[in-house]
């Protein structure tokens, strides 16, 4: 591989989505601040446009038709012989693969997320407001 860039759409596509909630996350004051290149009137740049676990899950996995890549060669070169380590390796399972019950990863990202982060083993007593405009009860009515 030569070269791995995002590409031009998405960054055109990215840029407004940062942008728009650092307005709502952040305080646009017109000072110099580090997320705005050290100047006083500049674009926010330095920012995940959302919170830490956003930020964990959007990043999980790479979202490879976000990138322009450059291949010096074949790009199929990475498969070898057809062979893998573990053949070469006289003292592995060659069938370790096979189980006489499923044991293997998730088959969704949701599945994934529920495990990981123990769904439902916490018990909240009133909804997550993200919108800023008061307390939430639990059955939907907004008290400021």
């Amino acid at each position: 591989m030569i070269l791995v860039g995002t590409s031009l759409a998405t960054t055109h596509h990215h840029h407004p989505i940062v942008h728009r909630f650092a307005r709502v996350l952040t305080v646009l004051s017109l000072r110099r601040s580090w997320y705005k290149s050290g100047q006083i009137d500049a674009p926010i740049t330095a920012l995940w446009p959302g919170s830490t676990l956003h930020y964990i899950e959007a990043l999980a996995e790479v979202r490879m038709e976000d990138f322009n890549v450059e291949y010096a060669g074949n790009r199929f070169s990475y498969l070898g012989n057809g062979y893998s380590q573990t053949e070469l390796d006289e003292t592995c399972d060659w069938a370790y693969y096979i189980r006489e019950e499923d044991d293997g990863e998730w088959l969704s990202r949701g599945k994934r997320r529920k495990d990981l982060t123990r769904s439902g083993t916490v018990k909240r007593t009133e909804a997550v407001n993200f919108t800023g405009a008061g307390k939430i009860e639990q059955g939907g009515e907004s008290k400021l």
